[in-house]
C-alpha cells in the first residue's frame, strides 16, 4: 500500500510484542498483523494517536500511553472466536499503520496530522481501528472520514459524557469535538444520524443535555440500555447512524463502561456498560457493509488496575477486525 510523502511522514512505526506462549493449534493475533508498508490492499488498519493534551481531565491524564500498552496486550490474544464462529488468521488483510507522530504542544497542528493520514487511509478503502490518546482526537479521525466520504458520515458514540461542551475558556478539549463535528468541518455530520449510548453520572451538565434536544440528536442512557437490553439499542443506533449516510463511525470512550471494568480511564463511574455491551456493539455494527472505523479512546495504562481496561480495549479492537472478517466472508 502507499501513502503520499506527506501522510508517511505523520507515521512512525511501532512494535507489536511476540507470541506470549507459541502453540502450533493456535495463531497468535500479533503474527497475524503487518506492516502497511508490505501489504497490497488491506482490508483494516491499526493507528495509534499517543495525544492527551487536550483530556479535559488534566490531573489523571496518561491515556497518550495507550497505544503502545493496548498493543502490548495483543500477545495474548488468538484469531478465532467461538461465539461468533469467525477466524481472522486468514481471508483477511490485517495491518498496523504505526502511530501518528504527535505534536505534544501543537492541538491544532496534531488535529490537522490525524486528519491527513486518516483522509488517504479511508480513501484508499481501508477501514481503521484506532487506539487513542483522549477522545478529542475523534474530530481529526472523523474529519478524516467525512473528506473521504461522498455522502454523510454517520455516528455512534458510546461513552459516559456526550462531548458536545461550548468550550473551556475557548479552548479545544475532550469535550468538544462532537460540537464542532456537527457545525465546524466542510461535510458535518447532520444530527439526526448522531446517536449516543451509555450517558451517565454527575460529572454531566444540563446545558449539554439540552443541546441534544434541542438539535435532534439521540442519547440513550446506561438506565434505558438496562432496561431495553443491549440488543434493541444496537438496532436503533444503527439505524440512525446509517440511514441516508454512506459510512458509519463507532467511538468507544472507554469511560462508557462500568468503574469495575475500565478503572484505568481519567473519568471512572460507576452504573455503566458492561465489556459484553461493547463488544456486541462493535461486532454488530462492525459488519454493516458501510463501517468503516471504530475508535477507543481514555485509556490510562498508569491509572490501571492490571491491565484490565487495556485487555479490554486489546479485545474490542480485534472484536472489529472479526467484525470485518465476518462482513467480508459474507459479501
Amino acid at each position: 500500500m502507499r501513502l503520499s510523502e506527506k501522510a508517511t511522514s505523520y507515521l512512525r512505526k511501532a512494535s507489536l510484542p511476540t507470541s506470549f506462549a507459541p502453540d502450533k493449534y493456535q495463531k497468535e493475533l500479533c503474527n497475524v498483523i503487518k506492516d502497511w508498508i508490505d501489504v497490497t490492499e488491506p482490508d483494516v488498519g491499526l493507528l495509534g494517536i499517543p495525544f492527551d493534551t487536550t483530556s479535559i481531565w488534566s490531573a489523571r491524564r496518561g491515556s497518550a500511553m495507550a497505544p503502545a500498552e493496548v498493543r502490548r496486550m495483543f500477545q495474548y490474544l488468538g484469531t478465532y472466536e467461538p461465539q461468533y464462529d469467525v477466524d481472522i488468521s486468514e481471508g483477511i488483510k490485517i495491518v498496523d499503520f504505526g502511530d501518528v507522530d504527535v505534536a505534544h504542544t501543537d492541538v491544532g497542528e496534531t488535529n490537522r496530522r490525524i486528519e491527513a493520514v486518516t483522509t488517504e487511509i479511508f480513501e484508499a478503502g481501508v477501514s481503521l481501528a484506532i487506539i487513542g490518546g483522549d477522545h478529542g482526537n475523534t474530530f481529526g479521525t472523523v474529519k478524516g472520514l467525512s473528506n473521504a466520504t461522498r455522502g454523510r458520515v454517520g455516528l455512534i458514540n458510546v461513552d459516559s459524557h456526550p462531548d458536545v461542551r461550548e468550550s473551556h475558556h475557548g479552548e479545544i478539549s475532550s469535550g468538544t469535538q462532537f460540537r464542532r463535528l456537527i457545525r465546524e468541518i466542510p461535510n458535518p455530520v447532520r444530527p439526526q444520524n448522531f446517536v449516543e449510548i451509555g450517558m451517565r453520572g454527575w460529572e454531566n451538565n444540563r446545558a449539554n443535555q439540552e443541546f441534544l434536544r434541542e438539535n435532534g440528536i439521540r442519547f440513550i442512557t446506561a438506565r434505558e440500555v438496562r432496561e431495553r437490553g443491549i440488543g434493541d439499542v444496537i438496532k436503533e443506533a444503527i439505524e440512525i447512524a446509517g440511514n441516508g449516510t454512506d459510512a458509519i463511525y463507532l467511538s468507544l470512550d472507554i469511560d462508557g463502561l462500568d468503574i469495575c471494568y475500565a478503572p484505568g480511564t481519567p473519568a471512572p463511574t460507576p452504573g455503566g456498560l458492561t465489556p459484553g455491551d461493547y463488544m456486541e456493539i462493535v461486532f454488530q455494527v462492525g459488519k454493516q457493509k458501510t463501517a468503516r472505523a471504530v475508535d477507543v479512546m481514555e485509556i490510562s495504562p498508569i491509572l490501571d488496575v492490571g491491565s484490565i481496561t487495556c485487555i479490554s480495549g486489546a479485545y474490542f479492537i480485534t472484536q472489529f477486525f472479526g467484525a470485518v472478517k465476518y462482513r467480508k466472508s459474507r459479501q
